[in-house]
């Protein structure tokens, strides 16, 4: 079978295990094969889709010649039964003849297989790989390397779980490093590793790993680490005496181990006692600042996010009076948002006319001119306080982040 992987270094090599360099050589006929195999939802894709893709530049005319002559290069380098077509319109790749390792990660998580997935994230989705005068092709690429990495660590921090469940610290120590690379900028899963360093004694490894993280927080985006990521390793450095726990479980049971399952999907994570006292707002972007930072890098790039508004945040509780504390969280959000130094964010009077408007996100973008926009709701329910965010990117409408924080309704009154 034909191998493409796309995760880390770029390898394509034939069914006899050939590098296939006919192709590899020529960056947007690549830059096609990669669409197509690793490009969701999988399967078949419309010409016009390609077209706009790779060769926004050409009429119509010239642009089907140019991709017909891009597929006879494929066909000619990998096969003809490689490439796939229904019709004049749409066209695939055989996935029985053409092994891509993005399409194996996916399958992996799906079935809750995370080791076997994490072995397949060997890097960025086509890491340093770029093509002239292919500005949407850019953008996918931005967001789909932002969606896998965000995937990696998410499965990463779920072994973290898992392990700790069984009382394997070995193991869960060394997810925790792993979740820690696939997320440089994020907090929870450097808090989770700082945690667990602490619990087997290493506090020298916990302070290095803290100290790491703060050195390159700053020097990308000038800005310190939450409050909460300081008190906990505060509370690290002030502990003068610790037992180091047993590393229980065998080496073995670390990376590699297969039987562990991500968490059921849509329930909600439980904000720690730690936070009361804190506003909600604050608890959302200390909870989570490195999935915003992850997307809010400060280089120019396509698809990357400069500039955003906070949509009105939605009141979805019974009480129609609880609508002044949506008002306030979005104020508040936009407010925080707004100290990011590398980030243009949206006066709120500019957003609050779009309040309850049926109007499409990507069109709202347009009319403020923003490459993103945040929206979600509050709802209150039983004593407990439910926040739902979203980040969606204009130009493409995908979601790039979303979470769910819960809060009993006692503790969140800050504002």
């Amino acid at each position: 079978m034909i191998e493409f992987r796309l995760l880390g270094t770029l390898h394509l090599t034939d069914a006899e295990g050939r590098e296939v360099t006919s192709l590899l050589t020529r960056s947007r006929r690549l830059a096609l094969l990669a669409y197509l195999a690793a490009a969701t939802p999988r399967g078949l894709h419309r010409r016009d889709t390609l077209l706009a893709l790779f060769w926004p530049e050409l009429d119509q005319e010239h642009a089907r010649a140019a991709l017909r002559q891009a597929l006879h290069v494929v066909r000619d380098a990998l096969g003809d039964d490689v490439v796939v077509t229904r019709g004049d319109e749409d066209v695939g790749i055989d996935g029985d003849r053409l092994w891509c390792d993005v399409a194996a990660f996916d399958r992996a998580l799906a079935a809750r297989h995370l080791a076997e997935g994490l072995e397949l994230y060997r890097g960025n989705l086509l890491e340093g790989f770029f093509i002239p005068g292919a500005a949407e092709f850019e953008r996918w690429l931005d967001d789909e390397r932002a969606r896998l990495r965000q995937a990696a660590s998410h499965s990463a921090q779920a072994l973290v779980e898992q392990c700790e469940a069984v009382d394997d610290l070995r193991a869960a120590v060394e997810w925790a490093r792993r979740a820690a690379q696939l997320a440089p900028h994020e907090e929870r899963p450097l808090r989770q590793l700082v945690t667990l360093l602490d619990r087997v004694g290493d506090r020298a490894g916990a302070v290095a790993a803290y100290e790491a993280f703060a050195k390159q927080l700053g020097a990308d985006f000038e800005a310190e680490p939450a409050a909460e990521t300081k008190a906990l390793l505060a509370a690290v450095r002030a502990r003068e005496t610790a037992t180091p726990a047993e590393l229980r479980g065998p080496a073995a049971g670390g990376p590699g181990a297969a039987a562990v399952t991500l968490p059921a999907p849509g329930r909600p994570r439980v904000v720690w006692p730690a936070l009361i006292g804190a506003g909600l707002v604050s608890l959302l972007l200390a909870a989570d600042a490195g999935g915003w930072r992850a997307l809010l890098w400060p280089k120019p790039a396509a698809g990357r996010v400069r500039s955003l508004a906070v949509l009105p945040l939605e009141n979805l509780s019974a009480d129609t009076l609880r609508s002044w504390y949506a008002d306030g969280l979005t104020e508040a959000l936009t407010t925080d948002l707004g100290r990011i130094r590398s980030l243009l964010v949206i006066a709120r009077g500019s957003a609050t006319p779009f309040r309850g408007t049926s109007e499409p996100l990507q069109q709202i973008a347009r009319e403020l001119h923003v490459d993103a926009v945040v929206e979600g709701g509050v709802q209150q329910s039983g004593g407990v306080v439910r926040l739902d965010v979203r980040l969606i990117n204009a130009a493409t409408g995908y979601q790039l982040w979303a979470d769910r924080f819960e809060e009993p309704m006692q503790n969140r009154f800050a504002l």
